[in-house]
């Protein structure tokens, strides 16, 4: 499948390459990373690009050159997504189901268990997700009382702790199933990652998540500029392509 300039799913049904042996760009391949996608455009020399000054050849291409690229759109089909079904097996292990709305608060935890967060795993077979780990400045609490809120439907138990002699506080939300939701669908520590469904989900959803991620990782400037930072380029640009959506 492909998404179309709609937003939507279509199935390929033919593929035809036409590049001979002989072509001269044959076994030549070029990446273009445009600013606002992580992944490149894997293309011939000879690929045409649509470029500010109207269709240029890949090879032609220099850094700072403006190309064109699709702005997405918030389709809003999916409104809800299910916990994930786990078996009970394991001390304190009390699996919930049910079905999470996609909705502004709860992109809210999203963002900034992407900002802040880990998930923390059994330490005996099966491995089971136990709880979810958000670390924050003490002054903070109001964003972390923000995600506990959104997730209380579907945890067992919540808690704050401080560590002593330090300004960091450190927020646990208990629940196997919401634990395997956030590992399943927004990664841990190197694979965290905002989704391609995001572009299903409501608008919202999609502002929930910049505004929690920013309540992690962002900063104000004093000349009112909004700044996120990252250690994981991938996560920044999702972050840029969800930003650029309308």
């Amino acid at each position: 499948e492909v998404r179309t300039h709609t937003g939507a799913r279509a199935l390929v049904k033919h593929v035809h390459c036409t590049l001979s042996s002989t072509h001269p760009d044959a076994g030549r391949i070029l990446l273009v990373r445009p600013w606002l996608t992580y992944e490149p455009l894997a293309c011939t020399p000879s690929h045409e690009v649509w470029t500010r000054k109207g269709w240029t050849r890949a090879d032609a291409l220099r850094p700072g050159d403006y190309l064109g690229v699709p702005r997405r759109k918030f389709l809003g089909t999916r409104t809800t997504l299910a916990l994930p079904v786990l078996v009970s097996k394991g001390r304190g292990l009390r699996p919930i189901t049910g079905e999470v709305p996609l909705d502004r608060e709860v992109g809210f935890a999203v963002g900034h268990y992407l900002a802040e967060g880990t998930v923390s795993c059994q330490s005996t077979a099966p491995y089971h997700p136990k709880h979810v780990t958000i670390t924050h400045h003490v002054d903070e609490q109001a964003f972390a009382d923000r995600t506990i809120a959104a997730c209380r439907p579907w945890m067992t138990s919540a808690r704050t702790t401080h560590k002593a002699g330090t300004l960091t506080g450190i927020t646990t939300l208990c629940g196997a199933s919401l634990a395997a939701w956030f590992l399943q669908e927004f990664g841990a520590t190197e694979t965290k990652r905002i989704p391609e469904w995001i572009f299903e989900a409501p608008a919202e959803f999609a502002e929930g998540v910049v505004l929690g991620y920013c309540a992690g990782d962002g900063s104000k400037t004093n000349d009112s500029h909004l700044t996120i930072t990252s250690v994981r380029a991938r996560l920044l640009s999702q972050c840029r392509a969800v930003l650029a959506a309308r």
